[in-house]
């Protein structure tokens, strides 16, 4: 048999190729990577000032706190498999925990909704203490495995007394995290809105 046609046909290299790769398949059927996993409690302000618009998505205005969905959503996205992930809200002088961090690929869909769920009508109280709901948070979380990422624009309402500063003495060194500021870098009105949560002016 003549095989100096075959030789010179393409398609024989080609099923060459894939038979030498299928057979390296069969003898390393797997790889083991390493990557770091995490375990975050990501707590967000849901107080009047997070509908402040400072930030554009699609290139159309967007509040601070949709920006803070957005990008909730984006790190749901490249959070690796068995890292977890739970989700609190922050409004006057404390925080509530919607849910404990839970493992991030198993619980895709319902994190998402969650993520997207994130409104300031779920807000109990209109007043807004970040350092007092600060160090709640990290009262709470101090002896958990877990670390903390705080999302703030930082307005207290209504303003703060400097010599009434909150101290974090008790739970300095208690836990690791990460305090993330909300907002641009130039003053904004703070939308109003009615007891429909229809917008009705500015404060």
């Amino acid at each position: 048999m003549n095989i100096r046609p075959l030789l010179k046909d393409y398609r024989f290299w080609c099923l060459a190729l894939s038979l030498a790769a299928l057979s390296a398949m069969a003898v390393y059927p797997a790889q083991t990577r390493q990557r770091p996993v995490y375990k975050l409690m990501v707590v967000v302000d849901i107080t009047r000032s997070m509908n402040a618009e400072d930030y554009r998505l699609a290139d159309k205005p967007a509040s601070r706190l949709a920006f803070v969905r957005h990008s909730l959503r984006e790190l749901l996205g490249r959070l690796p498999c068995q890292s977890q992930l739970g989700v609190g809200v922050f409004t006057e002088r404390r925080t509530a925990v919607l849910f404990e961090p839970v493992e991030v690929c198993s619980a895709y869909g319902e994190l998402q909704k969650a993520i997207d769920a994130l409104d300031w009508r779920m807000a109990w109280a209109a007043d807004s203490r970040i350092g007092s709901g600060l160090l709640n948070t990290l009262r709470m979380l101090k002896d958990k495995d877990t670390a903390l990422v705080f999302i703030s624009d930082g307005q207290e309402a209504p303003p703060l007394n400097p010599r009434y500063r909150t101290d974090f003495a008790e739970v300095k060194g208690k836990l690791k995290g990460l305090l993330v500021g909300a907002g641009g870098l130039r003053p904004v009105a703070i939308p109003k809105f009615d007891s429909r949560g229809q917008r009705d002016g500015v404060y």
